[in-house]
């Protein structure tokens, strides 16, 4: 379980657009139409997707930080981390 990179996931239902999160990892966590998604290969997504290691210390902080609790982490690659879309 340790060597599994980081994925993370945004449940944009609950989600308030703080943005605490872009601001933590601009690279991996955008703001459109006032809620968060996430910079995917394909354009924006609720996830999940993997972190590149090197954001993963500011993805897990932004996790932390979520006012909304709306962004989930995990590196277990069992879990079941859905993203939600709001509507």
């Amino acid at each position: 379980m340790g060597d599994e990179p980081l994925r993370v996931a945004v449940d944009q239902t609950v989600c308030i657009g703080a943005a605490i999160c872009v601001r933590r990892a601009w690279a991996v966590f955008a703001l459109d139409d006032d809620l968060v998604t996430l910079i995917g290969e394909n354009g924006p997504t609720v996830g999940p997707v993997a972190v590149p290691e090197e954001y993963a210390e500011a993805v897990q902080k932004a996790a932390d930080e979520c006012p909304a609790r709306a962004i989930r982490v995990t590196r277990d690659a069992g879990a079941d981390l859905q993203g939600r879309s709001w509507g």
